[in-house]
């Protein structure tokens, strides 16, 4: 199960702001890294689902998620993740379509419980949108949730797809 919360960042000094307030919550950081990568995302059955395809380096890693709950600007739902061949993807892709591709730059922080990500996300090849992800043990999720929201931090209950679904002129 893979526990989240999401919100959208006008500037990167937003995200030094939220590393800063972690370490005064007394969390440090056990590790970081920075990736780029593509996400393709399939047609699905239901909008509760989705079929994501995630190129970086020369890895492909194919991700079925299913939102299970949403509270409080935490969501929860159903991951299943693997690792996928080019002919897997072309494959799918074909039989499924696609519905959405994005491109990430992402700066990662590993906090042992939860990571968190600072994601600058291209939608649609020109709409840029910086995202702060929290991802892990709920509890721990939930408490910085509500720390960020009540430090004015916009919590965003969208997942990525829906997001870029709405900014698509053509949907």
């Amino acid at each position: 199960m893979e526990v989240e919360a999401k919100f959208v960042l006008s500037s990167e000094d937003e995200f030094e702001r939220v590393l800063e307030i972690l370490e005064k919550m007394g969390f440090s950081q056990k590790g970081e890294r920075v990736l780029k990568f593509w996400d393709i995302y399939l047609k699905t059955e239901s909008r509760n689902e989705a079929v994501r395809y995630r190129i970086y380096g020369g890895k492909i890693v194919r991700t079925y998620k299913r939102d299970v709950a949403r509270e409080g600007g935490v969501i929860k739902r159903v991951e299943e993740e693997r690792e996928a061949s080019l002919e897997e993807f072309e494959e799918e892709k074909g039989k499924r379509g696609m519905l959405l591709e994005t491109y990430t730059k992402r700066k990662e922080y590993d906090y042992g419980d939860f990571k968190v990500c600072f994601d600058s996300v291209v939608f649609h090849s020109n709409i840029n949108i910086l995202f702060l992800e929290v991802e892990g043990e709920e509890g721990k999720v939930g408490e910085i949730s509500k720390v960020l929201s009540n430090m004015g931090f916009k919590v965003e209950n969208r997942s990525k797809l829906e997001i870029g679904l709405s900014l698509s002129p053509y949907l």
